[in-house]
């Protein structure tokens, strides 16, 4: 047998049919999101430029060094990032929308 227990989650959340619904639509959610979030330039020297479409709603934005570290956070309150005192290298920029997650590489050279 294969078992499943579901404690304590979130009103909608505690079934297992509700636990898949849930999971399909964030995960065509994020689908459709991905081609209206974009980052430039990449790879970035200063500041890191946003375009996304209205519809979206950023939350906060955080950005990762390759270890895993949280190296910046912040609101969403524009469509520059200003990443100047960020060394050299591979960085995850996490943008946290209403439903969903989105995580993009970016290179600061």
């Amino acid at each position: 047998y294969n078992s499943v227990l579901i404690d304590d989650n979130s009103n909608g959340c505690n079934t297992i049919q509700e636990v898949e619904e849930a999971c399909t639509y964030v995960e065509t959610y994020e689908n459709n999101v991905e081609n209206e979030l974009i980052i430039y330039p990449n790879p970035v020297t200063d500041n890191l430029s946003i375009r996304i479409n209205n519809r979206l709603k950023i939350r906060s934005i955080n950005i990762y060094n390759y270890l895993g570290k949280s190296v910046l956070q912040q609101e969403y309150s524009t469509e520059q990032i200003d990443i100047s005192h960020l060394i050299k290298g591979v960085y995850i920029v996490e943008f946290v929308l209403e439903k969903s997650i989105i995580r993009l590489k970016v290179i600061k050279k």
